[in-house]
């Protein structure tokens, strides 16, 4: 899925979020910010890092937190990618424009097969849609043709502000372009509940005992209860045997006395 944050100004994630959202994205972050004419990048599998880096910059910053889809678990295809001919797999650099995705974009093979027959000159290393989607920018000198293809971007030239493509999420001055880290840390969509879970007025609050963990686990770990017959059901086969008939009259007979 990949997560997309776009933090203006001196807003930015909590290292709680950062943390949260990369445990749903785990293969590497990236961070730019623009600064001396130019959009400058790193990448790293350092939550710490990114975040202490992100909070040092005094301006905007874009954070992309990765879920491998194209092109599989590969360093090299952190984002972000330069917006140049030679599209850069390094892990820091600078460059006039940088490029961030938020999606799978499913045709990147044909567009590029199809430069290349226009003698364009792809390049060399592995290849991701986002990776494709960065060169063909270069190559083709547009990018309205982002916001045509499902996914979200992010495009950042220097000396203008990004430019997002799709749709994102405000949350306390940041946009996020998904909210899915916020379901748990699973990494599955749920569905929205009606409103938020409303809580008991005061003086009305339940005086039932809180259940431990440990509690829950050994109660699941039970079969569930089953009620008895009232008898025992016919069994054509069992006799009941001498010792206990013997037995049972003892019984009786002491009971009647």
């Amino acid at each position: 899925m990949c997560c997309l944050i776009v933090c203006p100004s001196s807003n930015r994630p909590s290292l709680r979020a950062l943390r949260q959202i990369a445990v749903v994205n785990p293969h590497g972050l990236g961070l730019a910010w623009s600064a001396n004419g130019a959009v400058h990048w790193t990448k790293s599998d350092d939550v710490d890092e990114i975040h202490r880096l992100a909070r040092r910059l005094p301006d905007t910053v874009v954070i992309h937190a990765r879920w491998a889809s194209v092109g599989g678990v590969h360093p090299q295809l952190r984002h972000p990618f330069p917006v140049t001919e030679e599209c850069s797999l390094s892990s820091k650099g600078s460059a006039p424009a940088v490029l961030f995705q938020n999606g799978t974009w499913s045709s990147w093979e044909r567009e590029v097969d199809a430069a290349a027959a226009e003698g364009f000159t792809v390049p060399s290393g592995i290849m991701s849609d986002a990776r494709a989607a960065a060169w063909l920018v270069h190559v083709r000198g547009s990018r309205d043709w982002l916001g045509k293809n499902g996914s979200r971007w992010v495009y950042w030239a220097a000396g203008a502000d990004p430019e997002l493509f799709g749709h994102f999420h405000e949350l306390r001055g940041c946009l996020y372009s998904n909210m899915y880290w916020r379901k748990g840390g699973s990494g599955t969509a749920r569905k929205p509940r009606p409103g938020p879970t409303p809580r008991p007025a005061p003086g009305c609050g339940s005086q039932a005992k809180p259940v431990r963990v440990a509690d829950a686990r050994i109660r699941e770990a039970q079969p569930a209860s089953r009620e008895l017959p009232d008898r025992m059901p016919a069994v054509p086969w069992f006799q009941l045997s001498n010792e206990f008939q013997a037995t049972a009259a003892r019984v009786r007979a002491r009971q009647g006395a």
